[in-house]
């Protein structure tokens, strides 16, 4: 109906109609033919707008695919099952525990004011546990917090406000608390002493009972709590703003990582410091002693014992758990099945 028209004016007029015929008529025909399937008196008043419009039909797929993109590379933990969160937090803490072994043994001999040995035996030592224990810790706060996301979307994945990440990041840290303080009191037991996985956990509980076993659970809740908020909330949000910078995307999780990874440390390290103090020496107080013996030793700067190399620690922390959490396995075997199908 478009094409046999005879009033030009009206034709032009009407953009939002015509913005419609031109994308109808693209659909079936090129730019170059559409001026010449017009009426003569046509072809000098359409150019410029047949232009603009058949640019901006480009440039809306691409921008809608960009969008989509975006938003589920934000939305892995929604789309993922409660079995592949917890699989892929599990396989990210285990494969950063080994990869950061010497950076938190160094820490954790700073802290405690032990002399740091460069003898890989030693150095090593309480890996099993540590990747045991990191493995755990992620495994949990993926798999809590995918459930917390779920709950939130109610089952259509979007893009989440930043409240409702960090929300869901906190609490799935604070989860994550209880089996910390247990693996990472058996792991730092094991550095200070020796001795195997069983040997250490028999000993602690023959010392003090169950209670024994959670020693420093406080100080690790709150600092698992404000580690997860610093991947799974601060960091994406980074990545959003790299991303309207037009940065690649190792480009984006890199410089999230860095920028979440360095203001992360500096909040959870006096919990790092402070839990780390009373797990290693265990004639020691609870945390509100070890916080003012601390202070009263070295003031402020005692809390940060060690800052350096935890924040490098966690700097790759974040960019394991990113790289695998952006894109896992499991979304690519899916994306190739509906591809084959």
């Amino acid at each position: 109906p478009f094409l046999g028209a005879k009033n030009t004016s009206r034709v032009l007029q009407n953009c939002s109609r015509l913005r419609l015929r031109c994308d109808l008529w693209n659909h079936h025909s090129s730019l170059h033919s559409f001026p010449r399937a017009l009426p003569q008196s046509f072809v000098p008043a359409l150019p410029l707008h047949i232009a603009v419009l058949h640019q901006s039909d480009r440039s809306a797929p691409q921008r809608r695919d960009s969008t989509r993109k975006t938003m589920d590379r934000y939305a892995v933990l929604q789309r993922l099952t409660d079995a592949q969160n917890a699989l892929l937090g599990v396989a990210a803490g285990a494969i950063e525990a080994a990869s950061t072994q010497p950076l938190t043994y160094t820490k954790n001999c700073i802290q405690q004011k032990v002399r740091v040995s460069l003898d890989p035996r030693i150095m090593y030592r309480g890996t099993p546990a540590s990747m045991l224990a990191d493995g755990t810790l992620i495994g949990a706060q993926f798999w809590v917090c995918g459930f917390l996301q779920k709950l939130i979307v109610k089952g259509n994945p979007r893009d989440l406000t930043f409240a409702e990440e960090v929300g869901s990041a906190y609490l799935a840290g604070f989860a994550s608390g209880v089996p910390c303080t247990v693996l990472e009191l058996t792991m730092i037991q094991q550095q200070r002493f020796g001795g195997t996985l069983p040997g250490t956990l028999r000993r602690l509980y023959e010392r003090n009972g169950l209670s024994g076993l959670f020693r420093g659970f406080i100080p690790a809740s709150q600092r698992e709590a404000f580690f997860a908020v610093g991947y799974l909330g601060l960091s994406p949000r980074v990545e959003r703003v790299c991303d309207s910078l037009e940065m690649s995307p190792t480009a984006g999780v890199a410089a999230g990582s860095i920028a979440s990874g360095v203001l992360c440390a500096a909040l959870t390290h006096p919990f790092d410091t402070c839990k780390s103090i009373i797990q290693g020496d265990l004639e020691c107080g609870g945390l509100s002693a070890t916080a003012r013996a601390l202070y009263a030793e070295n003031g402020i700067q005692g809390f940060f014992r060690g800052y350096p190399a935890r924040a490098a620690m966690i700097c790759c922390c974040f960019f394991i758990f990113n790289v695998g959490g952006r894109r896992p396995f499991f979304i690519r075997v899916a994306s190739r099945r509906r591809l084959i199908r």
